[in-house]
C-alpha cells in the first residue's frame, strides 16, 4: 500500500490532553498483559502516567476556546487520538 505523509495542526491544550490520555491506555495496556495483579499494576499505572497527565490537566480549562476558535481542528484532534487508541485497544497498534 502506498502512503502519503499529511501534517495537521492541532490545539496545543487539546493534544496535551489527548496525548496522556493515550499514554494511560498505553500504559494500562503494557501492565495488564499478565492479567489484573492491583498490588503492581495500580501503582505502575499511576506513577507512569500520572505526570504527563498533571502537565496535561494544567491547561483544561483552555479547551472550551480552543474548541469555539478552531471546531474543525479539534474535531481532527480528537478522531485521530480516538482512533489511536482504539487501535491499542484492539491491539492494531503497528510497532
Amino acid at each position: 500500500m502506498e502512503y502519503i505523509e499529511v501534517s495537521e495542526k492541532y490545539p496545543k491544550e487539546l493534544y496535551e490532553v489527548l496525548q496522556a490520555l493515550n499514554k494511560v491506555v498505553e500504559v494500562s495496556i503494557e501492565a495488564l498483559k499478565d492479567g489484573f495483579q492491583p498490588e503492581s499494576d495500580i501503582p505502575a499505572i499511576v506513577l507512569q502516567s500520572a505526570k504527563d497527565m498533571m502537565v496535561a490537566m494544567s491547561g483544561i480549562d483552555q479547551i472550551p476556546s480552543e474548541f469555539s476558535e478552531d471546531p474543525e481542528a479539534f474535531l481532527k484532534a480528537s478522531a485521530a487520538f480516538g482512533a489511536e487508541i482504539v487501535a491499542q485497544i484492539l491491539n492494531l497498534k503497528k510497532e
